[in-house]
């Protein structure tokens, strides 16, 4: 049984976005952005697919910024 799903759905505004929904109801991740049809959010979806099953994961802004600076303290502040 897979852990999550990606869902399509239109938005208020009548566009199509994807969000990545765990079997929990928990959303995991989103499009970020609108498209004008169905099958374009899905062509994003097949693209995020395609490009980045195992992509690296890095940190950017203030999290990279108190790595570099030696800060170790976590999300515990």
């Amino acid at each position: 049984m897979a852990t999550a799903a990606i869902e399509v759905h239109e938005d208020a505004g009548g566009e199509f976005r994807w969000r990545l929904r765990h079997r929990n109801g928990t959303i995991l991740g989103t499009s970020g952005e609108g498209y004008t049809s169905r099958s374009k959010a899905l062509d994003a979806v097949n693209r995020v697919k395609r490009h980045a099953p195992n992509a690296p994961v890095t940190e950017e802004g203030d999290a990279a910024d108190a790595e570099a600076d030696g800060d170790d303290r976590g999300d515990d502040g």
